[in-house]
């Protein structure tokens, strides 16, 4: 996950990408302002949040484990976790945009 801020900076932030982790599902953004986060995704298939409207991020707290793409989000029939970027089909983690 990536974003365009270091902790001393006062710099608005609107999109991070995290193209390797579910950071809308999975973390929490701490700014000084209230806020809304969306999830968006570039036309190269890039998982971003988006925050609205853009501020600062103070502080980012995340958990949990994702699924890399390809791999089984469901296995014997039992709900293994959430794709890390992308959607669960046909019990694997298939990337939001096909590959050329």
């Amino acid at each position: 996950m990536t974003n365009n801020t270091d902790a001393d900076s006062n710099i608005a932030v609107n999109i991070i990408d995290a193209p390797d982790y579910n950071a809308l599902y999975q973390c929490t953004f701490y700014t000084a302002g209230e806020k809304a986060l969306v999830g968006g995704i570039t036309s190269t298939g890039v998982g971003q949040v988006i925050i609205g409207p853009p501020q600062p991020v103070t502080g980012v707290s995340c958990f949990g484990i994702c699924i890399p793409t390809y791999g089984d989000c469901y296995r014997n029939g039992q709900y293994v976790g959430p794709c890390c970027n992308g959607f669960c089909a046909a019990n694997k983690c298939r990337p939001w945009i096909q590959p050329s």
